[in-house]
């Protein structure tokens, strides 16, 4: 039996916090993953894989004082693989 997925998600946060006594150095983001997997099972094993391109969008660090985290708020782009085998006995 084979079962083919297609999936996406977006995030999306402003970064802000509103406090008084507390201001955040993150900026902005949003992120979104387009996934594609199959699912192959017969009996009491499966195989399942799945391939996903994975996508960040920071905002700019415009606060001269929070430049320092400016390497931890870099837009990334990636792929990520899984493989997994299950096998019940």
């Amino acid at each position: 039996q084979w079962q083919v997925d297609l999936g996406y998600r977006f995030y999306q946060d402003s970064g802000e916090i509103n406090s008084s006594n507390f201001n955040t150095a993150a900026p902005g983001v949003e992120s979104r993953e387009l996934s594609l997997g199959l699912l192959w099972t017969h009996g009491g094993t499966s195989i399942r894989t799945s391939v996903g391109f994975y996508e960040t969008d920071f905002d700019p660090i415009e606060d001269s004082v929070n430049r320092v985290f400016a390497n931890l708020y870099q837009d990334r782009d990636f792929v990520s693989a899984r493989l997994a085998i299950t096998h019940e006995f």
